[in-house]
């Protein structure tokens, strides 16, 4: 089967870092940043980014375009005599399944906001009790969820060039227009300085007392693999797809710049937000949907602003969401052999199932009580409190999922159990740009998953192990 291709290098970049800015950097690292101590999460994010995430997206790439296969196929393409890398390829698969699970019913909260938005339901919206009814009704939050599956699998349906690079043209740039105006506009806010000091002024021993150091460092690892969206494949579709004219190096370095670039602007655009309009930063997922309204509210002629600002919010969660489809629909072609219109619809009708327990257990919603992984002891007393559909599942995806699926790219690409050093360098170092030295082998075939090994498990302790013990 002939193996679709970007139609430019800069088409390539644009699909990619519009795949990688998503809900990661709108939704996720505003509220992680807001629940888990400001400065000092963002550092350790940002820490994590550059020493682990971008490396990590050097690999994936490299394993895709030197495959030309996805995350199920490309490492027997590889190393056909070393079956055993099979399993990354299915944790890959049953990590985006779990991705797709939550981020559908996140997006359509977007698209249903785009909805108030055109219907000119903004302007003096309760935005916190708004919210609450909109997630608390099944109706509204299933429904939302796979208007979103629908959209996202029309699109797969199409093919790149014609559906995903097409998009992703017209997202990225009016995208971050938008965001810088309206983080200008936040940040001049009476009281946003407070977000200002929140979010660059660190208190370690307050933060780390509160939080545990373990638990921190794993959380800001996990953010780091999902901002950029490496360990379960979804990078890896598009190195596939990738031309050898140019080095990897002239991929990833404009689309790491991009990714972090726009996650600061996010966080300068809430948070600051937030404090001016007294809305407490540690109210998790639901920051992002109730400080917007009351933002968009304070600027002259709401709708207008408002339905500019959902519209790039859906386009650019939703590019999130073309990456992972995308990955499930070619990784079902490579496998069997199928058409991508039979994948792709032998996905959706899975999909349309798979995502209600994410959907239906949002706050209010009818199992927003049913508690996965709650331990009691003998005497009653709490040990786990253990977490809903709605939370375990991007637990799963980011903190668990994530740093060993990145991990196992960083293994398979350094050390001769998997591809090998210089097999791995020479596929990196083909064609034009900046080369990546073969002096790092070192870092990839040890600093950098033994790190993320170590702190991953600390991160597992931290969570699961020790509360066991403190009861």
């Amino acid at each position: 089967m002939q193996r679709e291709s970007f139609t430019s290098r800069m088409g390539s970049i644009f699909v990619i870092a519009a795949c990688a800015i998503g809900l990661g950097n709108i939704w996720l690292l505003p509220y992680r940043v807001g629940e888990f101590g400001g400065s000092v999460y963002l550092i350790m994010f940002i820490f994590f980014y550059i020493v682990m995430g971008m490396p990590a997206l050097f690999c994936e790439l490299a394993v895709g375009r030197g495959s030309q296969q996805t995350v199920i196929a490309g490492h027997k393409i590889i190393r056909p005599d070393k079956p055993g890398w099979a399993v990354h390829g299915w944790m890959g698969l049953i990590g985006s399944y779990l991705l797709i699970m939550f981020y559908t019913t996140v997006v359509g909260f977007t698209l249903a906001y785009l909805w108030k938005a055109i219907t000119n339901q903004i302007a003096g919206l309760a935005s916190e009790e708004a919210f609450s009814a909109l997630a608390a009704n099944p109706v509204t939050a299933v429904g939302w969820t796979w208007a979103v599956l629908l959209i996202s699998f029309i699109v797969c349906f199409l093919g790149l060039r014609k559906g995903v690079e097409r998009f992703s043209k017209i997202i990225m740039s009016s995208f971050l227009v938008l965001l810088i105006i309206l983080t200008i506009r936040s940040l001049t806010l009476p009281g946003a300085m407070e977000g200002l000091r929140f979010m660059f002024i660190p208190k370690w021993t307050e933060v780390i007392e509160k939080h545990g150091l373990p638990r921190l460092l794993h959380q800001s690892l996990g953010q780091a693999f999902f901002s950029l969206s490496v360990g379960i494949g979804g990078m890896q579709v598009f190195g596939s797809y990738l031309k050898k004219d140019g080095t990897i190096a002239k991929d990833v370095f404009p689309i790491g710049f991009a990714d972090l670039t726009v996650s600061l602007l996010c966080l300068l655009l809430i948070l600051p937000a937030a404090k001016a309009f007294n809305i407490d930063v540690t109210l998790g997922a639901r920051l992002l949907f109730v400080v917007m309204p009351d933002l968009l509210n304070a600027m002259p002629v709401t709708a207008f602003w408002a339905i500019l600002l959902y519209l790039c919010f859906f386009f650019i969660a939703i590019s999130t969401l073309f990456t992972i489809f995308e990955g499930l629909v070619a990784g079902i072609m490579d496998k069997s052999g199928l058409s991508r219109k039979k994948s792709t619809i032998i996905n959706f009708l899975a999909l349309l199932v798979l995502t209600l327990p994410a959907a239906l257990s949002q706050s209010g919603g009818i199992l927003s009580n049913f508690k996965i992984l709650r331990v009691k002891n003998t005497a009653g007393k709490v040990l786990l409190q253990g977490d809903t559909f709605a939370q375990l599942i991007p637990f799963l995806v980011s903190d668990f999922i994530l740093p060993i699926g990145a991990t196992m790219y960083m293994v398979f690409c350094s050390r001769k159990a998997g591809w090998g050093w210089d097999e791995f360098i020479k596929e990196v170092n083909t064609g034009k740009g900046w080369k990546l030295p073969a002096g790092w082998k070192f870092y990839y075939a040890y600093i950098m998953p033994c790190s993320a090994i170590l702190v991953w498990a600390f991160g597992m302790f931290w969570k699961f192990i020790r509360p066991l013990i403190a009861g």
